[in-house]
């Protein structure tokens, strides 16, 4: 993470703070499962897929969901990234997020 000079890094630090108190899927700790839809579904998980990166008031990370029980190096079926932004009290004020892979229907 690129740090300008005299910069102390308080506010990524608390970024990423923000994101494991909230529950930040795979930050601090493990979301719940998940189910959708009206029927016979199988629970999901979120794991995060590799680093929680900040910069001032901003942290993104790359996320993906997968069936419960899932091993750990297994390919998962959808893959994203979010981006949130804090405000100055360090509180969570935008969440966006992306899929980068979603099966085909």
């Amino acid at each position: 993470m690129h740090r300008p000079r005299g910069h102390s890094g308080a506010t990524e630090r608390s970024t990423l703070a923000v994101c494991r108190s909230a529950g930040t899927p795979g930050v601090g700790r493990p979301s719940r499962p998940h189910r959708g839809g009206a029927g016979p579904v199988p629970r999901f998980v979120f794991r995060l897929a590799g680093p929680v990166e900040g910069h001032h008031d901003v942290a993104r990370f790359t996320w993906e969901l997968v069936p419960a029980g899932t091993p750990a190096d297994a390919e998962a079926p959808v893959v994203g990234f979010d981006v949130l932004a804090a405000d100055e009290g360090g509180r969570l004020h935008t969440v966006v997020g992306f899929l980068d892979r979603v099966p085909a229907t």
